[in-house]
């Protein structure tokens, strides 16, 4: 267990120690000998203890620590029951955020879903507020991907968006984000950027997604994209950006061109 679990093997240890000393013992029962690592650390255990068992106290409402042997008693099976709850809670939020990733991400590339996206370019717009400082969004669609499920089956047609997935990753930054948004539509928000810079590695980005050819059961499959790019301001809202995005997006195929930016 990591150091930062205040229920540990040390918080393990002190309860046993303070369980085997404090609490009477049973009828007959033969005398309890702590370990010797514990042994030797009991000084400060038993300070460890007696700070655990008057915070408890205190929260009770029973301060100062009662010196009676069956109240403390009490009071430490109620902070073995709090230190007991409160790693069931570390654990239930430990899971909960495990589940808030799943319903983040695409299952299929690990890329953030439309949820997922949706949140980052929130709070990339938050960022270029602070900073003053905007960015590029992108949108991809991969031309013809019906006829590629069609053709070579929906294996090849997830192949192909995992390449492309890969791919988008590769050409970001640590601080971007990618997200695929469903079906053959993906994204990518490029943010701490000017237009400028932006708009030079989205013509790199189109022109990666020219050159992809994946072999998918020994048949070599070329793909190509259309893509859209807009510049964004610390103005824009989530939802206008990726409406003229995708607007973009759209006029590239329409034009049958590779790139559309404004």
């Amino acid at each position: 267990m990591g150091n930062d679990h205040r229920f540990n093997e040390r918080t393990f240890a002190m309860s046993l120690h303070a369980t085997v000393t404090i609490l009477p013992p049973a009828q007959n029962s033969a005398p309890v000998t702590l370990p010797a690592p514990w042994g030797e650390e009991q000084p400060r255990l038993d300070r460890h203890i007696e700070l655990w068992l008057s915070e408890t106290a205190r929260l009770l409402g029973a301060t100062p620590l009662p010196t009676d042997e069956s109240r403390r008693s009490d009071v430490l099976r109620l902070a073995l029951a709090l230190a007991e709850a409160e790693r069931i809670i570390k654990a239930q939020q430990a899971e909960i955020e495990k589940l808030e990733a799943l319903s983040l991400n695409d299952d299929l590339t690990g890329l953030f879903n439309w949820r997922g996206f949706n949140r980052q370019v929130s709070v990339g717009l938050a960022e270029a507020q602070r900073t003053g400082i905007g960015g590029v969004l992108i949108y991809v669609d991969i031309d013809d991907f019906k006829k590629i499920n069609d053709t070579y089956g929906h294996a090849a047609g997830n192949a192909v968006l995992r390449e492309i997935a890969g791919l988008l990753s590769h050409k970001v930054r640590q601080h971007d984000s990618v997200g695929r948004l469903g079906g053959d539509e993906f994204a990518a928000l490029l943010t701490r950027t000017s237009a400028a810079q932006g708009f030079r590695r989205v013509r790199d980005i189109a022109q990666a997604l020219e050159q992809v050819t994946i072999v998918h059961d020994g048949i070599a499959i070329s793909v190509t994209a259309s893509v859209g790019a807009v510049a964004f301001s610390p103005d824009d809202s989530p939802e206008a950006l990726l409406e003229r995005a995708d607007r973009r997006m759209y006029d590239c195929k329409r034009g049958r061109t590779r790139l559309e930016v404004a």
